[in-house]
């Protein structure tokens, strides 16, 4: 899959046939001047107009689709800035992740549990996920031993919900030959005992280090059921009033999902944010923002430069009050080394969203956007 399938994108047909009335309906207008209206026309996926019934009657067209809201309100459709779409499968599915967010988990034994009733369903070497613990909740991170009352058969691979901490289990420490001599590499940090060993927290850039290992214990998801996947997830955020989304940090295996998923009917707008690693060949096809139709767009390229704020790993100018002489993990790349990938990406006529949290991160990167605007 190259960045090439991306001129496909202007190829994708309207979604939308017969017009659609809204009528009796409390419509929320954010408009000042005219707060409220009964009825709403949407004609090839967009309002046409908004009123009173009788006239919106008039202007729709004979095979309109008409509905009666019974006085149920309707407010402009939200859009997400900042989303990472992910395919959902129903539990009983084996590609199914099972939440460990506090709604699901609560306690330590409780996350080992849910970890445990995934791992019996899984064949033994095989990967064995888990997704969004929160350590507030816990009352700490999980470690590889506490993993490893799950499954000594498994690698279990599990994420923080800030998404920037991963935690693993003895069996994927061994399998990604990650050792008390393996160094921090820059931009990310391994959680250690007392004598250097690793304990299975691994943040930020160390996270790298596990790709190899967990790819190859990993069964493809096929190609379809991808595709059903993001339907329901993108289901799951029409049902909630998200109309539009970004999503951010996108490969063009990703945008190759999505066109398909737009075709297959998404019920919600997409604007992609490429990943900063293909830049260089959107740019050698001369791709910029904005590129895409009406339901499927390249608005950016994904940035990184700092870290997280909720997973304490951020560059701060105060030290953690918890933790004395502790002021995070400095960015990857330097001051100037940074400037030069922004200025390479702006000039080439992309908007640039960076990721950044800690105070410092974000001075840099306003550093890099005054610069690269100056030229």
């Amino acid at each position: 899959m190259t960045l090439r399938s991306l001129a496909a994108l202007c190829c994708i047909p309207s979604l939308f046939a017969a017009d659609l009335l809204l009528v009796n309906a409390n419509i929320i207008t954010a408009d000042p001047a005219r707060p409220s209206a009964q009825a709403l026309l949407v004609r090839h996926g967009r309002i046409a107009a908004v009123g009173a019934a009788a006239p919106l009657r008039r202007l729709a067209s004979p095979d309109a689709r008409v509905l009666d809201l019974q006085g149920k309100t309707i407010i402009p459709g939200v859009n997400d800035a900042h989303l990472h779409p992910r395919p959902v499968f129903p539990e009983t599915s084996p590609y199914f992740t099972p939440s460990l967010g506090p709604d699901s988990v609560r306690t330590m034994a409780e996350l080992i549990d849910a970890l445990r009733k995934k791992a019996a369903v899984t064949p033994k070497g095989r990967v064995v996920r888990g997704n969004r613990y929160q350590d507030t909740r816990l009352g700490r991170h999980p470690t590889r031993l506490d993993l490893d009352q799950a499954s000594t058969e498994h690698p279990i691979v599990i994420t923080h919900s800030s998404g920037h901490i991963t935690v693993v289990n003895t069996f994927a420490l061994r399998a990604a030959a990650i050792t008390k001599d393996t160094p921090d590499p820059p931009g990310g940090a391994l959680d250690r005992d007392p004598d250097g060993s690793p304990n299975g927290i691994v943040r930020e850039s160390a996270r790298r280090l596990l790709a190899k290992a967990t790819a190859a214990a990993e069964d493809p998801v096929p190609y379809q059921e991808q595709v059903e996947g993001m339907l329901r997830c993108l289901r799951q955020y029409a049902a909630r009033g998200i109309t539009s989304v970004s999503a951010a940090g996108i490969s063009p295996d990703s945008v190759r999902l999505f066109q398909d998923v737009v075709k297959a009917g998404s019920p919600v707008r997409l604007g992609l944010m490429l990943s900063e690693s293909h830049f260089p060949a959107a740019a050698a096809l001369g791709l910029t923002s904005g590129f895409g139709n009406d339901m499927l767009r390249l608005t950016s390229i994904k940035a990184f430069h700092g870290n997280s704020l909720s997973g304490r790993t951020c560059w701060l100018s105060e030290e953690y009050s918890d933790r004395p002489g502790y002021f995070g993990i400095p960015p990857a790349r330097s001051q100037e080394e940074f400037d030069r990938a922004f200025q390479k990406m702006h000039d080439a006529g992309w908007q640039v969203a960076t990721h950044s949290n800690g105070d410092r991160e974000i001075d840099m990167v306003l550093t890099a956007i005054e610069r690269a605007q100056a030229r």
